[in-house]
């Protein structure tokens, strides 16, 4: 009966405690995840605390209490203890006694290193995996009671609270430095930067392929224009071109209102699905394609592929690609629009120099009839001529030699529109 008040005690007083870790809570999460553990630790009455990350096949402590000096921040996960973990994804905590004896004496470094004998842990998760593991180490033989791990449970539900967090804090991070990339961006350096977007993107959110694809509802199709591939993910990008939208009606149709298309399963599609006879052979398990939308017009789609095994797509994964679909959105928009400009300043400037050309063919075809109208005047004036008829002559001459000037204008004018006129340099 002590013993169960005593332990009853203990659990009120990890209680007590853990509302108080909560509320000190900061938007700093990686000193709320030091805070964590180290009331995990201590309230255990463990000798060290842990909490691990895995970041693809390394596991880094992100959070610690009690550990040596020297303890390795981050090191290869493969044999590690929080890798199980990790990869057991359980809801309740893991025990492992009698480390000294068991396999991770020899795969483990720390529990020769440090002398550790048990060992407890939790996994974390966020969105559905598992991001991580809150552990607490003993040098000794410990059975944790029930109301011990239970606390522990507890604790790994708050951490997973700030890895949602961190997680949504990183994404926003990601999409400003993304779209800061683009402001004022040349088009000719566009292709390379969505290239590395989509790097980003797949990282994240650790996808196998991230793409763009764009329609082409006046031929009917479809092509793949932009792909990034994780490590050891075939390319398809190539057998990807002028798809015929006519085998993906359904598709089209979703993206056509404006919809996200995503597909928790090819295998579970109907074998006669044209969806599932395109994605199967890329070997597609899950997929999540946002439309790129301009109003009421659909211009392509942008999206995550998963090949090495089904995945659950999260509200912020969806909220992710869905504001990158509207920055590529704005991409082809200004790709457009700086076409038409284009198209719109050499129709201008092939009508210029038409008008130029036109304006030099009839100034020269005017000036040499102009040019016998005044030889022929000032022939005329040189011979016998009354008062009366003379001051017709001169009049005539003045008029031709004043059109003349008018012509001559018009050619150098053209000449300049053209670019063709030449200075004479005089002394």
């Amino acid at each position: 009966i002590a013993r169960d008040i005593t332990e009853r005690k203990a659990a009120e007083e990890r209680l007590r405690a853990f509302a108080p870790c909560l509320l000190e809570f900061s938007p700093d999460t990686r000193a709320n995840i030091n805070r964590m553990v180290a009331m995990c630790g201590n309230l255990l009455g463990g000798d060290m605390a842990l909490y691990n990350r895995l970041e693809e096949n390394l596991i880094r402590a992100v959070g610690q209490w009690h550990t040596p000096p020297d303890y390795p921040v981050q090191t290869r996960a493969e044999g590690r203890v929080c890798l199980d973990v990790i990869r057991r994804s359980l809801d309740a905590p893991v025990l492992v006694r009698d480390l000294q004896n068991s396999p991770y004496a020899t795969s483990d470094a720390n529990v020769k290193h440090l002398g550790l004998r048990t060992w407890v842990g939790m996994a974390v998760k966020c969105r559905g995996q598992t991001a991580g593991s809150l552990c607490v180490m003993f040098r000794k033989d410990q059975v944790p009671s029930e109301d011990q791990l239970n606390f522990l449970r507890l604790a790994g539900f708050a951490l997973s609270v700030e890895e949602e967090r961190r997680r949504q804090a990183k994404m926003q991070e990601l999409l400003t430095q993304i779209a800061a990339i683009y402001i004022n961006l040349p088009l000719d350096r566009v292709d390379e930067a969505v290239q590395g977007s989509l790097g980003d993107l797949g990282r994240f959110v650790d996808a196998d392929r991230v793409y763009i694809f764009e329609y082409d509802f006046v031929h009917d199709n479809c092509r793949n224009t932009h792909e990034w591939c994780a490590e050891g993910v075939t390319p398809q990008i190539q057998e990807l071109q002028e798809v015929p939208l006519s085998i993906l009606p359904r598709w089209v149709d979703v993206h056509r209102r404006g919809e996200a298309m995503h597909i928790p399963d090819v295998q579970a599609l109907p074998p006669e699905d044209g969806v599932r006879q395109i994605l199967e052979p890329q070997g597609i398990r899950s997929l999540l394609a946002v439309p790129m939308m301009d109003g009421g017009r659909c211009l392509g789609f942008v999206g995550f592929d998963y090949v090495r095994g089904l995945h659950d797509f999260a509200d912020l994964e969806r909220k992710l690609l869905t504001v990158f679909a509207e920055m590529m959105a704005s991409i082809r928009l200004r790709r457009e629009m700086e076409e038409t400009l284009r198209l719109h300043r050499e129709k201008a400037e092939a009508a210029n120099q038409a008008k130029s050309e036109f304006l030099a063919n009839m100034s020269h075809e005017i000036r040499t009839p102009m040019n016998g109208v005044i030889g022929m005047t000032g022939l005329l004036l040189d011979t016998p001529l009354n008062e009366e008829q003379q001051r017709f002559a001169r009049t005539a001459m003045g008029s031709a030699e004043s059109l003349l000037t008018l012509l001559d204008d018009i050619l150098d004018l053209s000449k300049m529109e053209a670019g063709k006129l030449t200075l004479d340099q005089s002394h």
